[in-house]
């Protein structure tokens, strides 16, 4: 089971839903499959299988979670498995993470 709340830390200006979704980021070079573990309408930290030193991280295009929202982003911060990532155009997105956010509280009897 899923548990959804929103998670609060001093330098963010975005509220960060925990989520656990599916999901692939687009390289220059390739595509590679991860974890989203948490989600605003600003962005998402992510989770790769193998260190992120492994990828082009620093290079990554776009974001597409859970098969129903495409994204462009921009790297904001990564260590060890993890790495922040920016929404180029959050308002074009805020939908589609809304109704990700519902899904999730939905599935988990939130």
């Amino acid at each position: 089971m899923v548990t959804i709340h929103p998670t609060i830390a001093d330098q963010r200006a975005q509220v960060r839903y925990n989520v656990d979704l599916p999901s692939t980021a687009e390289f220059p070079t390739t595509i590679a499959s991860l974890r989203v573990l948490d989600l605003s309408y600003g962005g998402a930290r992510i989770e790769m299988p193998m260190h992120v030193s492994l990828y082009e991280i620093r290079q990554v295009q776009a974001l597409t979670i859970a098969g129903s929202l495409y994204a462009k982003v921009a790297w904001r911060w990564s260590k060890d498995k993890q790495a922040g990532l920016q929404f180029v155009a959050p308002d074009l997105v805020r939908n589609a993470v809304d109704d990700l956010i519902q899904a999730e509280i939905f599935k988990s009897g939130g």
